[in-house]
């Protein structure tokens, strides 16, 4: 998921970023850009797949990995300055699919982390579409919810909205 802001405003509070100070009163033009990749894990604790309606409920747990990419530029900088890294969010939480026959589906899940006052929620649900077994389509809607306070960093995001995509199991 290609998550990107970006932004300029006169800042109000001085300091640094990469070791270059800036000033209270600097018009600052920043970007941010995050590429969030899903990989996760369920075990189904109920599966009932006899029925004419199927379902199942599981936990997960997931790893989401972020790459980010920070640009910040301040009027008292010579040049802009950059960061970037790569960083793996782990989440538990609960996945559960209703199937109401074989071709479709309705899917939710949620995954939730939190540590030292700062969390990360992803949830979805999906309605899927397979008229082949193994492959299909589905559209739904994700809300995600991010704060991080720590040190020098301080990010608090939320956003939802519709998505669709290609799946194939296995």
């Amino acid at each position: 998921m290609p998550i990107s802001f970006s932004g300029t405003g006169t800042l109000t509070v001085g300091g640094t970023f990469n070791g270059v100070e800036f000033n209270a009163t600097d018009t600052a033009n920043t970007d941010l850009d995050i590429n969030l990749y899903d990989i996760g894990y369920t075990y189904y604790l109920l599966n009932f797949d006899d029925l004419p309606t199927r379902f199942q409920l599981g936990l997960e747990l997931a790893v989401k990995v972020a790459d980010v990419d920070v640009m910040f530029d301040a009027e008292s900088f010579a040049e802009p300055e950059s960061e970037s890294g790569t960083v793996p969010i782990p989440t538990l939480g609960v996945r559960t699919r209703i199937a109401l026959a074989d071709f479709i589906g309705l899917t939710g899940r949620i995954g939730y982390m939190e540590y030292d006052g700062n969390h990360f929620l992803d949830a979805e649900a999906q309605l899927e579409f397979s008229p082949l077994a193994m492959v299909g389509l589905y559209a739904g809607v994700r809300y995600f919810d991010l704060k991080i306070d720590e040190d020098d960093i301080f990010v608090e995001t939320k956003f939802s909205g519709p998505f669709a995509g290609l799946l194939v199991r296995f």
